[in-house]
């Protein structure tokens, strides 16, 4: 006798309404999935249910699609993030330039 795990989220359309929405199991908080195509909410729902079982296989996966989006994101270092930011040719024209020179200096 194998035991299934119970969804922590169920799919649902609401009557005269094009989107789908999901519904948290355990608290009934509802929110909009932002989409009218079926095959979409399917595969939206299916992300935060999985997401409840398996937190681990989560992190693996959202880290994959980040690499695969930016592949320097693997070696990139917070040091390299402040470099890029306080020079201020890679910055906007805004006050954050003269902001981020105070923090830095």
């Amino acid at each position: 006798m194998t035991k299934t795990m119970k969804k922590a989220y169920r799919m649902f359309r609401r009557k005269g309404r094009q989107n789908f929405y999901i519904q948290n199991n355990a608290t009934r908080e509802q929110r909009c999935l932002g989409t009218s195509n079926p095959e979409e909410a399917q595969r939206l729902l299916d992300a935060e249910n999985q997401a409840r079982q398996v937190p681990a296989l989560n992190m693996q996966l959202g880290k994959a699609y980040i690499t695969h989006a930016d592949p320097k994101m693997g070696t990139r270092t917070w040091q390299s993030t402040v470099n890029i930011y306080s020079n201020p040719r890679h910055l906007p024209h805004t006050g954050l330039q003269k902001e981020l020179a105070a923090t830095f200096a």
